[in-house]
């Protein structure tokens, strides 16, 4: 575990979805010099506490559906890795997260189509149904982000991003395609090493940047942090419905929003109707909120179900999905 000080706790609050901020306004904001920024930027990711710089691609806005594939594993180790190895290379598997609970990894896939999304579970289930117990799947509606407050550990006041929505085809040329790939890597990269290496000028640049914004395919840059070396486990929380209307979805997600430290707050078409992302110190917390979550709601929830998230892993930018 890391102990951040309270400069530290600042700069995470700053960049975490503000990778592409300064060094000079990161200084400013800290009251610190700019060499000292620098310096303590580097320390933490030397440290494992950034990880690194992306950006969310918004494939909706590129003709894709979003979709999560769960499955329940019941191979050896050596076959599981097999799983994951194979994954990696599947142009349409944007993420996978392993998980401790009902189960054991959860896929991230984007396809135009339910027929093409069907052709890659069935790829999948080919080649490694055998030690495949279980699975389920449902497809996302959008999701909400929340930006942390590091400094101020237990308030509960979120800054929001809203993230994928309708479907829509918007076309990019190959300029375009080699930048969201070099912001999806890298984020924190700078304007010059960005027209360096896509051999356009610093301001042809920052009018597709602007572009690729006003057009929300590129909406939201990510500093991504390593939790569990703060001293949290990340949680995913699945809610089965039993009555449920819209009031009943803003009523549930005023509830956790003001009792957990909310990651993202994801709606979905599937067996759950919301699937919610959140940080805890506290197990045991998490079991009284959770008892109040089913007392409060007791009519309108049918199930939960809870897992603790390990080794998140985000898949550079896969260019078929760019074409």
């Amino acid at each position: 575990m890391v102990d951040l000080s309270s400069a530290d706790k600042k700069i995470l609050n700053l960049i975490e979805y503000n990778p592409r901020v300064s060094y000079k306004e990161l200084a400013k904001a800290c009251h610190l010099s700019k060499d000292t920024m620098k310096y303590r930027l580097a320390r933490l990711e030397k440290e494992s506490v950034i990880l690194g710089y992306t950006c969310f691609i918004d494939y909706k806005k590129i003709g894709h559906q979003s979709y999560k594939l769960y499955l329940k594993l019941n191979g050896t180790i050596e076959e599981k890795n097999e799983l994951k190895e194979y994954l990696r290379k599947q142009k349409n598997v944007f993420a996978t997260f392993d998980s401790i609970g009902n189960w054991n990894i959860a896929i991230a896939i984007f396809a135009k189509t339910h027929e093409e999304f069907n052709q890659i579970e069935n790829g999948i289930l080919a080649k490694f149904g055998s030690f495949i117990s279980n699975r389920r799947f449902c497809s996302m509606i959008d999701v909400e982000l929340y930006q942390k407050d590091f400094f101020h550990e237990n308030t509960r006041n979120y800054k929001s991003f809203n993230f994928w929505g309708n479907v829509e085809e918007n076309k990019l040329d190959e300029k375009d395609r080699e930048l969201i790939k070099i912001l999806h890597t890298n984020s924190r990269e700078s304007l010059v090493d960005i027209s360096a290496k896509i051999k356009l000028s610093i301001d042809a640049v920052k009018n597709r940047i602007k572009r690729l914004r006003e057009r929300k395919i590129v909406e939201i840059y990510r500093t991504s942090i390593n939790y569990s070396l703060l001293g949290y486990d990340q949680y995913k929380l699945l809610i089965y419905p039993r009555s449920y209307s819209d009031k009943t979805e803003e009523e549930l997600r005023n509830f956790l929003r003001s009792k957990l430290y909310c990651i993202n707050f994801m709606r979905t078409i599937g067996p759950w109707k919301l699937e919610i992302e959140f940080l805890s110190k506290k197990p045991s917390e998490v079991e009284e909120i959770l008892s109040e979550l089913n007392e409060k709601f007791k009519m309108e929830i049918l199930d939960l179900e809870l897992s603790v998230l390990r080794n998140e892993e985000l898949f550079a930018c896969k260019d078929l999905l760019l074409e």
